[in-house]
């Protein structure tokens, strides 16, 4: 094909006269294709407006009629109904399906034509052969079965190629004719501008600026002769009004040039303020986390240890409140951190395996109280749509984040549903090619969303109306961060809903499968291994109130807990005594907790391969890599709570005594 560029070098390359008889061709050719584009295409959408408007009568007529059939399980009047069809010559076949999507009555023009499924959604489907119009069937709002026809689409290319053949037979006719006037006209244009051209060359050979081109005719052309006649009468003129123009000129860029620099050096110092600006809010941001995080500590955990020694205390109402209120502080902290990273583009996914039914039973677990304190209904449904033969597997995802999403939604419809239900759907549709969508869906009851106010839901830091953040709190950052972290991994975030009826948050989000190893229990042989349930404990923490905290609650494991201070009396204590697990704070005087873990790893005794956790309010991923470059083990964030503590020790004590009898 002849490129837009290689057609304008050769139109230019043309005489004028050729050029002006391209150019009324090519206009021609534009006009006369686009007019047979638009009949084509008039004609093509009336066809399927007609088609589709017929399918649609057709699909409501037997709908109607099998309704009863339906109801009463009568397949034989319902076969009636679609037989009736045979004389629609376009119809190929008619398929009705019970509302267990099994396959109820059938109408075949041809026994060779492939089966339908019963369809997912009420849509209109195009193949290459044939439509398939799919719609449901319903006894008032109860739906009592589905419904598929299949239409031949001969018809429809029939009309299309009469269509494309009148309109070529047009074009060519239009063409002969837009040529054929343009050469004959093309002379009243060209001739008087060969006329001034012979005498532009005959001046340029001769310079003599004597000559005067003859004016024949007062239009544009006419024009252009008189403004050559006055441009040769002042060349003289301009030879001498140029010189003084470039001795100025070669001023001006000198000044231009200084002032220039003057302008570049400004910008470098607005970009070394801006990226010194930038780089103050990070700090000051995580500062900020820091110094919220670490008080927030001692408040949660000594919440939880009167809790667990006063369950029904008469105060137990209160800390409950004043643990809500510790953990959604928590919650906006975390959320202007994320919303943080993300506007500047620091945002990392990692690629976890991750089972999604044990993920919704964690979010619903987890929010089960905070929803019944409501009256409300927590509930999910797990639904994996694949082909017979494909075997058990689980996505790669990163599922932090993806927990992140899931509760913000939970936690947002429970937040402004008064009564009623919150439900949880997930579905998995993959296929042979490893590829797959993971569909999330919360579902809500609650107050709902103006049509004209969703746009405003993904906004950061915008609720639809102040009062709601009066009544209900937040910052209105957990749908923006929501959003984006979906479209971060590929997918997009929707919501439908209706004011009065509820809400329907669907995240769409493309994944990868990987195959899961299922071992049964039964076949392999199972080792036990005694754990330490007196694991001698190293506590490194600057902070008395956290230190005093966290020392009371490995106490009340059972376990024996030396304490350190800081970096220095850490390294100290683990190289005189042997621990089982060492719980380090990272933030420090003398030494921080990169460098004691460092020391620690280094010693010549058994510590050197002692479990290490850090213990910190710092939780950018830069500070968990940092910590695992340290050679620690495993990580625990501010606020530690009692179950994260307690599950922790468990894992790394098992782990250490599983190597230890396997040692042995």
């Amino acid at each position: 094909m002849i490129s837009l560029g290689k057609l304008k070098t050769a139109l230019c390359e043309l005489s004028i006269s050729s050029k002006v008889v391209a150019i009324c061709a090519l206009t021609s050719f534009v006009t006369l294709t686009s007019l047979c584009t638009i009949a084509v295409v008039r004609d093509w959408r009336e066809f399927k407006d007609r088609k589709l408007s017929s399918l649609s009568t057709i699909s409501d007529i037997i709908a109607s009629n099998s309704q009863a059939a339906l109801r009463f399980k009568d397949p034989s009047t319902a076969n009636e109904h679609l037989a009736s069809l045979r004389h629609e010559s376009d119809i190929l076949q008619v398929v009705l399906f019970d509302e267990n999507g099994e396959l109820f009555a059938k109408y075949s023009k041809s026994q060779k034509r492939p089966a339908l499924a019963a369809p997912m959604s009420e849509e209109v489907a195009w193949n290459q052969d044939s439509i398939l119009y799919s719609r449901f069937v319903r006894l008032g709002e109860q739906q009592v079965g589905a419904l598929v026809i299949e239409t031949d689409t001969r018809p429809f290319t029939d009309l299309v190629y009469r269509s494309i053949l009148a309109s070529v037979t047009l074009l060519i006719g239009g063409m002969a004719i837009s040529i054929f006037l343009a050469w004959r006209m093309q002379r009243l244009i060209a001739q008087p501008i060969k006329d001034l051209d012979l005498i532009a060359k005959d001046v340029k050979n001769t310079d003599d600026y004597s000559k005067r081109a003859e004016k024949r005719f007062r239009d544009e052309v006419g024009s252009l002769v008189d403004s050559f006649n006055s441009m040769l009468d002042k060349i003289s003129e301009r030879d001498t009004s140029l010189r003084e123009v470039n001795i100025n000129l070669e001023k001006l860029v000198e000044q231009r040039t200084k002032d220039l620099r003057i302008q570049n050096l400004a910008l470098q110092e607005a970009m070394e303020t801006a990226n010194a600006a930038s780089k103050a809010k990070t700090e000051f941001l995580a500062t900020t986390s820091h110094e919220l995080r670490t008080p927030l500590n001692p408040i949660i955990g000594y919440v939880e240890k009167i809790q667990r020694a006063q369950p029904n205390g008469p105060h137990s109402n209160d800390l409950r409140l004043i643990k809500q209120s510790a953990e959604q502080l928590l919650r906006l902290i975390e959320d202007i951190l994320d919303f943080s990273r993300i506007e500047s583009g620091t945002l990392k996914l990692e690629n976890d395996q991750i089972d999604v039914e044990e993920l919704c039973e964690s979010v619903v677990k987890l929010l089960s109280e905070q929803a019944e304190q409501k009256g409300l209904d927590l509930n999910y449904s797990f639904n994996e749509n694949r082909e017979l033969g494909m075997p058990e597997k689980d996505i790669s995802i990163d599922a932090g984040r993806l927990r992140q999403v899931l509760l913000n939604l939970t936690n947002n419809a429970i937040k402004f549903t008064n009564e009623g239900s919150v439900t949880i759907k997930c579905s998995l549709n993959h296929d042979p090619s490893e590829k797959a969508d993971l569909i999330i869906e919360v579902i809500d009851t609650g107050i709902g969303i103006d049509s004209q106010d969703q746009d405003k839901l993904f906004k950061p830091f915008s609720q639809l109306d102040s009062s709601w953040t009066r009544e209900y709190g937040g910052m209105g950052l957990g749908l923006a961060i929501c959003q984006r972290i979906v479209k971060a991994m590929g997918g997009r975030l929707t919501c439908f809903s209706e004011i009065g009826r509820g809400s329907r948050f669907s995240a769409q989000i493309p994944v990868e499968l990987s195959e899961r190893i299922i071992e049964s229990t039964k076949q392999r042989p199972q080792k036990s291994f005694s754990l330490v349930t007196e694991a001698r404990i190293l506590l490194v923490e600057d902070e008395p109130v956290n230190r005093e905290l966290m020392d009371s609650l490995l106490s009340s494991l059972g376990h024996k807990v030396s304490v350190a201070t800081n970096g220095l009396e850490a390294v100290e204590c683990a190289s005189e005594t042997i621990f089982d697990f060492i719980l380090l704070d990272i933030s420090m005087p003398k030494l921080d907790g990169f460098g004691a873990a460092k020391r620690v790893r280094a010693l010549q005794n058994q510590n050197a391969n002692t479990p290490i956790v850090a213990m910190t309010a710092h939780v950018t991923s830069e500070d968990k890599d940092s910590c695992f470059q340290a050679g620690m083990n495993d990580y625990l964030s501010k606020p530690i709570s009692f179950t994260k503590l307690k599950g922790v020790l468990a894992k790394w004590l098992e782990r250490k005594a599983v190597n230890q009898q396997a040692g042995d």
